[in-house]
């Protein structure tokens, strides 16, 4: 389990290195990858909520 920790650890620190590398080019001018800022652009969105409601009156053919 330690092992587990240590690598989860190292991809968080990985994680926040990338978002700063990425937000510094940005404000420094430099250019950035397209898929280097979409990738930048998951990591710093908040997750879309899901609706997990279902609507019973609604009719399901199967």
């Amino acid at each position: 389990m330690r092992f587990v920790k240590r690598a989860d650890n190292t991809l968080n620190n990985e994680k926040y290195d990338f978002i700063d590398n990425i937000e510094s080019s940005i404000s420094n001018g430099q250019a950035v990858e397209p898929q280097d800022y979409d990738f930048y652009k998951t990591l710093v969105s908040e997750p879309e909520q899901i609706n997990s409601e279902v609507d019973m009156n609604e009719d399901f053919e199967m």
